[in-house]
């Protein structure tokens, strides 16, 4: 796991603060209504969040920032030494699913998606066997350490060249399917 999203999610405040962005996009102000915390102290852990990549801002801001309205942004890993609720766990999938579907449609439209030479785009329905399960899941985690390593790295090579970078969306999933959907010809 990335080790910023480890630290920003080691504190519950941070915590309940994306469970309840999880389930609706909310400003820093009505999670404190809704919560009794002190908006100041809100306020701070949804920048944390916010400058970590897990919450973006939902709608343009306005002019104070305890008024922005913030959702999901990542596709962080849900792992489950992180006590999450069953409930934010699915609303965290869910938001991060639609978000793969609106990324790759904006894509898709505005003629980016195949427009590079080097894009990759894949899906596969598998069968495993847990130990199978375990060793697609640790290669998928280390993708996404990788990954959070190059953008680490990238955002400082842009902030020495000021190139505007190459906007780019990554998508990784690994989640178990139902029976009945497994592809044809699987044991």
């Amino acid at each position: 796991m990335d080790p910023q999203l480890k630290r920003a999610l080691s504190q519950a405040v941070r915590v309940e603060i994306l469970e309840r962005i999880a389930a609706r996009p909310a400003s820093a102000r009505q999670i404190a209504t809704l919560s009794g915390e002190p908006l100041g102290k809100v306020a701070y852990h949804t920048s944390v969040l916010c400058l970590t990549g897990c919450i973006r801002p939902a709608e343009p801001a306005g002019s104070d920032p305890v008024d922005h309205v913030y959702e999901i942004a990542t596709l962080m890993p849900t792992p489950p030494r992180l006590t999450l609720s069953e409930s934010t766990r699915s609303h965290l999938h869910a938001a991060v699913l639609r978000r793969i579907v609106e990324s790759g449609s904006i894509a898709l439209e505005a003629g980016t998606l195949g427009n590079r030479e080097d894009d990759c785009l894949s899906c596969e329905s598998v069968v495993f066997d847990p130990q199978g399960w375990r060793e697609a899941k640790a290669i998928v985690d280390e993708a996404m350490e990788r990954l959070a390593a190059a953008r680490s790295a990238t955002a400082k090579r842009l902030a020495r060249s000021g190139e505007p970078g190459i906007p780019a969306t990554i998508a990784m999933a690994a989640f178990e399917t139902p029976p009945d959907n497994r592809p044809a010809g699987a044991a």
